[in-house]
């Protein structure tokens, strides 16, 4: 049985209430629910009852713990410590931008060397690090999704090679940073507030 999109939707919603910190189970969750759906749900009785039955017996304690339960087995120690250097990379490109916007604005040396710092570890590395994660962790899996990621790390990447070129005093720096702001505004930027509108518009359909 093929399931309606209210069906569909009635599912994703049921995992959403969850407030899921791993996208992956989640998806791994609404994958296998709508497969066993589509395999043993007639149309008889109510759908809603049968997601519930179906729910319980993946996880008895409920879904809450099977996360627990997940997010414990694949925490292993190389995992904790590549997520540290991501968050410190992130931090350290942060914390390096603003005090080279500090420095510059108050005439201090090193402006121009905290600034381009700040730049490469946030516009090279961070960034695109952390789109990578996100796809390959099923957090980005849409394809509008993948494009919108896609675009925003291609003018970041862009952004942050302008920047490196300016200070090396590069022909083209100016044409790149211009490239690169542009994909961010009339692409990236529309993406973003089309998603978060859909994330947030409400939803008319009825489950039996």
């Amino acid at each position: 049985m093929k399931l309606s999109r209210s069906q569909l939707e009635f599912i994703q919603e049921q995992l959403s209430n969850e407030r899921f910190r791993n996208h992956e189970l989640k998806e791994e969750l609404f994958d296998h629910l709508c497969s066993v759906a589509e395999e043993k749900y007639t149309g008889n009785g109510s759908f809603k009852d049968f997601v519930e039955k179906e729910t319980h017996e993946i996880a008895p304690h409920g879904l809450k713990q099977l996360e627990v339960h997940t997010n414990y087995a694949s925490y292993s120690k190389p995992f904790i410590a590549m997520k540290k250097l991501t968050y410190t990379t992130g931090l350290l490109a942060s914390v390096s931008l603003a005090t080279g916007i500090l420095f510059k604005l108050m005439m201090w040396p090193g402006a121009t060397m905290l600034l381009l710092i700040g730049v490469i570890l946030l516009f090279l590395v961070f960034i695109p690090y952390m789109a990578y994660e996100g796809m390959k962790s099923g957090v980005v899996a849409k394809g509008i999704d993948k494009t919108r990621v896609l675009i925003g790390v291609i003018s970041s990447v862009i952004v942050g090679l302008s920047v490196v070129s300016k200070s090396l005093h590069l022909t083209g720096a100016n044409v790149a940073f211009v490239l690169g702001m542009a994909l961010f505004i009339l692409a990236f930027l529309p993406l973003y507030f089309i998603k978060l509108y859909k994330n947030n518009a409400p939803s008319t359909q009825k489950v039996d």
